[in-house]
């Protein structure tokens, strides 16, 4: 008993040249995904310095600070004069003074 129904969505009239070039073309088709995204530019690790600046933005805008407060940024340490329930502004930390 032959088996003539088409096999993975091909045409029961596709020849066996015109399945060939379609699976040569889908192999083509993966391939050129696979070097465009060994080509995707691979993300650099942060700086020290990058993760200074995120770190010291993250406690800059921390919602839990109290007035009193003494945060340690990439600018040195700082005391929160602000108030939790308003905006923040540049005003709202200043610097600990060395002893």
């Amino acid at each position: 008993m032959s088996n003539t129904e088409p096999q993975s969505g091909a045409p029961a009239d596709m020849s066996r040249t015109e399945w060939g070039e379609r699976v040569a073309e889908a192999k083509r088709r993966a391939r050129e995904v696979r070097l465009a995204q060994r080509r995707r530019a691979v993300f650099d690790e942060p700086s020290i310095a990058d993760e200074e600046r995120l770190a010291s933005e993250r406690v800059l805008n921390d919602d839990s600070l109290q007035s009193g407060d003494i945060v340690s940024t990439n600018k040195g340490l700082f005391v929160f004069k602000g108030r939790p329930d308003l905006e923040r502004s540049d005003g709202d930390f200043v610097p600990l003074a060395p002893r």
